[in-house]
């Protein structure tokens, strides 16, 4: 992973006020924090899918961002059925649908 990535990396999880820990955690990432330290070291890469989910998590993605109004999931209420329906209602929000 090129260094600029993994700066990419902690500067993004450091805006959303995450721990090492938190953010592995809200991808579901094995390894915990060792493995996040990792990544923002350049020392393992984060691959695509959880790179492009972190940035949703976060509201950092092109597409997917939090809209005025809306709830936007956090971990307490990150089931799967939550997050699917508010992630589909964005985009199809963003598509004017």
């Amino acid at each position: 992973m090129s260094e600029l990535l993994a700066s990419l990396v902690k500067t993004t999880r450091t805006q959303a006020a995450l721990t090492q820990q938190e953010a592995a955690e809200m991808i579901h990432l094995q390894g915990g924090r060792a493995a996040w330290t990792d990544i923002e070291r350049g020392r393992t890469t984060l691959d695509a899918a959880r790179w492009e989910l972190f940035k949703i998590k976060t509201g950092n993605h092109k597409l997917y961002k939090p809209v005025a109004g809306n709830h936007v999931p956090t971990k307490e209420d990150s089931s799967p059925g939550v997050l699917l329906g508010y992630y589909y209602e964005q985009h199809r929000k963003a598509r004017g649908q």
